[in-house]
């Protein structure tokens, strides 16, 4: 019987067979096999681990290590044309799920596009790649990270359009918490909370939003989210598509 193995990137680095925790050693044992998961299966070259660890001569040891730690099972760590390649499969790396659950996300219904965005945010453990050092690993950690925000703000989007006001309020609040400045954020969180029957609360949280932008910012809310104010006041919102149309980024 093969065993089940699962690696964790979208967090501190972790490796877990049939439900067991592996040891995978230190931080730059870690950043070893980090790299080859995020190289999906293409050759790294030993310059490349090295420059990432900041270690020219502990290479070797350290592939020797994993080899040994994740031998058994669907994983093969190789050596070919001057570099190493992990081969795993595509489904035990939670940052490839995630990648797999946006994508099924686009274009699909709305029950079934909240239940692969519910699916790409509990992926998240905390700070993508978080111990791993290296240039790669820094730029793949901003891309990580985006693709959890993205997954985290089009998952309340999607709730609203499906009336879950409650679970879309609730994720919102989250949303604009971590990303105060974040004005698509707040008018979904308006038009749900106006939506959910508590107009009063969506009216004192725009006045919220609007104190916040003139102390760190100097600023007015944007002229559209001004407008889904004065619509709520009117007993008038917009759906959600003209809410995400009509935004633009912060």
């Amino acid at each position: 019987m093969t065993s089940a193995i699962t690696f964790s990137l979208l967090g501190p680095v972790r490796a877990w067979r049939d439900g067991v925790e592996l040891p995978l050693g230190d931080a730059r044992q870690r950043t070893v096999l980090a790299v080859l998961l995020l190289r999906e299966g293409a050759r790294t070259s030993t310059s490349e681990l090295a420059e990432a660890i900041g270690d020219q001569f502990q290479v070797p040891a350290y592939v020797h290590r994993l080899r040994r730690t994740l031998s058994g099972g669907p994983v093969q760590l190789v050596w070919f044309g001057g570099g190493y390649a992990l081969h795993v499969p595509s489904e035990s790396v939670d940052a490839r799920r995630l990648t797999t659950h946006l994508a099924r996300a686009d274009g699909a219904g709305a029950e079934a596009a909240a239940a692969e965005l519910e699916a790409a945010v509990a992926l998240r453990r905390g700070v993508p790649l978080e111990g791993v050092t290296g240039t790669f690993a820094a730029e793949q950690r901003e891309r990580l990270d985006e693709m959890c925000r993205t997954a985290a703000t089009r998952l309340p989007a999607v709730l609203l359009e499906s009336g879950r006001y409650e679970e879309a309020i609730a994720g919102l609040r989250a949303l604009v918490a971590e990303r105060p400045l974040h004005e698509p954020g707040h008018a979904l969180l308006l038009t749900a909370l106006h939506r959910a029957g508590r107009r009063a609360e969506a009216l004192a949280h725009y006045r919220t939003v609007r104190y916040t932008l003139a102390t760190q910012l100097g600023v007015e809310p944007a002229p559209e989210l001004r407008k889904l104010n004065r619509m709520i006041l009117d007993v008038d919102y917009p759906t959600v598509s003209a809410v995400q149309r009509g935004l633009p980024p912060t």
